[in-house]
């Protein structure tokens, strides 16, 4: 695949992009956002990529730092990348902006694990066991605690708000009920207020607030 404009073409090869014809500064902007769309910068860290310049014809300052840049970005992305194919015309300018310059290797830090940057976890509140089979969705065919599990937190205290079911008690008809569902099998409700206990359905929204055990 390439883009043709006027008097350059940018191709992208299996090595990484070729660049064609007369590249200047009067067509700076619009070679940059070709590079930056057809240069493999997502190559996985190790890998090596050429831009080469087999069929460029000229190439001026300009156009050189843009490519310096985009080589660059590889490094920093630890991809190794090597401006190749200069004529003997274009090799100069190669020299002059450093663009044949040993890649210098960027060491990658060692990833901190995430848990670690937050240190170690303390339990702040553990709820009160329920049983969830007591929960319904409006149409008795499933369980349903509700959907108002939210935590937010200061650099002194945290706020929760969650649903359980410590109040609510298991009716078996209702059980019986959805495992049928369950089983592919024709099933009808059962009469909740004649077959279960009052508190069937009953969840409930708990919340509180706690303050930073290390302050």
């Amino acid at each position: 695949m390439g883009e043709t404009v006027h008097r350059w073409q940018i191709l992208q090869t299996d090595a990484g992009v070729k660049l064609v014809g007369d590249l200047c500064m009067l067509d700076a902007t619009p070679i940059w956002r070709t590079l930056r769309r057809l240069a493999p910068l997502r190559s996985p860290s190790g890998a090596e990529v050429d831009i080469d310049l087999t069929d460029a014809n000229t190439v001026d300052g300009a156009i050189m730092s843009l490519l310096v840049e985009l080589r660059a970005a590889f490094a920093a992305r630890n991809v190794r990348a090597e401006i190749v194919g200069a004529s003997d015309r274009v090799r100069p300018i190669v020299h002059l902006y450093g663009g044949d310059a040993p890649p210098v290797d960027v060491p990658l830090p060692a990833a901190e694990p995430r848990l670690a940057r937050l240190g170690a976890f303390t339990e702040s509140h553990r709820g009160a066991p329920g049983d969830p089979r007591s929960s319904s969705a409006n149409a008795l065919i499933s369980e349903f605690l509700g959907d108002y599990v939210y935590a937010a937190a200061t650099r002194t205290y945290g706020a929760a708000v969650w649903n359980d079911s410590r109040r609510g008690a298991d009716c078996p008809a209702i059980d019986a009920y959805r495992q049928a569902l369950q089983n592919g099998q024709s099933a009808t409700a059962p009469a909740v207020q004649q077959v279960c206990a009052a508190n069937f359905g009953n969840s409930d929204i708990f919340g509180g607030t706690y303050p930073d055990p290390t302050p």
